[in-house]
C-alpha cells in the first residue's frame, strides 16, 4: 500500500478522505487529532527519510519558513514521489496566512528541487469552501 502524508490536517478529513480509498494514510499538525492526526511541525516533520510516496498540503500559506518546508517534504518523500498542494494564489487567505505567493514563477521557485508535473487552474466559485484557486502536482 502506498503511503501518504497530509500536512495541516487539522480533524483528519483529508485523512478518512484518503483512507477511504484503501490508502495508508496519517495527518501532521500542530494540534493532534484521535488517530488521524499526530503532533508535529511542517518545519520539522517527524518521521524518517524517504517514508511517504504522497504528500499533500493546503496550509502552505501557514508557513512561516516555506523553504524550509519545502526541504522537509523533499526529506520524507520517496523517490519519485509526489507532492500535492492546494493553494490560493494572488489573493489573502486567511488571517492566519504569513506566506502569500503571487505568481506560478514563486511557487517554481520554491519548488526547485523538484519535477513540476502539473499545474491546475481550479474554478474557485466552486471550490469557495476550500479557498484555492490552484493546484500544484510537483515530483521529487
Amino acid at each position: 500500500a502506498k503511503k501518504t502524508l497530509a500536512i495541516g490536517a487539522r480533524l483528519g478529513n483529508e485523512v478518512i478522505a484518503i483512507r477511504s480509498y484503501g490508502t495508508e494514510c496519517i495527518g501532521v499538525d500542530i494540534v493532534p487529532y484521535r488517530n488521524f492526526v499526530i503532533k508535529g511541525d511542517m518545519h520539522n516533520l517527524p518521521f524518517e527519510d524517504n517514508n511517504f510516496d504522497f504528500v499533500f498540503t493546503n496550509i502552505l500559506d501557514h508557513s512561516v519558513y516555506p523553504k524550509i518546508f519545502f526541504s522537509e517534504v523533499k526529506r520524507v518523500l520517496k523517490k519519485n514521489g509526489y507532492f500535492l498542494i492546494h493553494m490560493l494564489i494572488d489573493f489573502d487567505n486567511d488571517e492566519y496566512s504569513v506566506t502569500n505567493i503571487t505568481n506560478i514563477n514563486q511557487m517554481k521557485k520554491l519548488a526547485k528541487d523538484f519535477k513540476v508535473v502539473k499545474i491546475y487552474d481550479t474554478d474557485f466559485e466552486s471550490l469557495s469552501f476550500f479557498h484555492f484557486n490552484k493546484e500544484f502536482l510537483f515530483q521529487k
